[in-house]
């Protein structure tokens, strides 16, 4: 559910960039007036998005789909890389072209979540140890 949660929603604001800027004219122009509900809605974006990927990290800690130590830390690193990927794609979409692919991101933020059971072992076979001369004293 979160893999999929991210990655609908990092495509959804790569094809809707404009949307991501309408958010922060709405947020500069309230800036200076007093506090409303409409204001408090659009600067609780980010927290609403820690939330969502909280629940979700619980959900599946729960599940036993993950390890989790703690669901606030990891959902505001998520968030964080999730915001700042949007950010250098709005900023520089040629530059950010050849490396956007939703699914491959989303994949390496939350690969170290995953069950050390279900990982996949590594396919490079073992390297192979030599096992020391136990009278060879190395000269340093």
């Amino acid at each position: 559910q979160l893999r999929g949660f991210l990655v609908a929603r990092l495509d959804f604001h790569a094809r809707h960039p404009e949307l991501r800027r309408l958010h922060w004219i709405l947020d500069t122009e309230l800036a200076d007036e007093p506090i409303t509900a409409s204001r408090d809605g659009i600067r609780a974006e980010h927290r609403s998005l820690r939330a969502r990927i909280r629940q979700l990290l619980q959900s599946a800690a729960r599940r036993g789909d993950v390890d989790l130590t703690d669901p606030a830390e990891e959902a505001f690193r998520l968030a964080a890389c999730f915001e700042g990927s949007l950010e250098q794609q709005s900023a520089a979409p040629e530059d950010t072209l050849p490396f956007w692919d939703p699914e491959r991101m989303v994949d390496g933020w939350l690969a170290p979540f995953q069950r050390r059971s279900r990982r996949r072992p590594d396919p490079r076979p073992a390297p192979r140890v030599e096992q020391p001369d136990e009278d060879f004293r190395p000269a340093f």
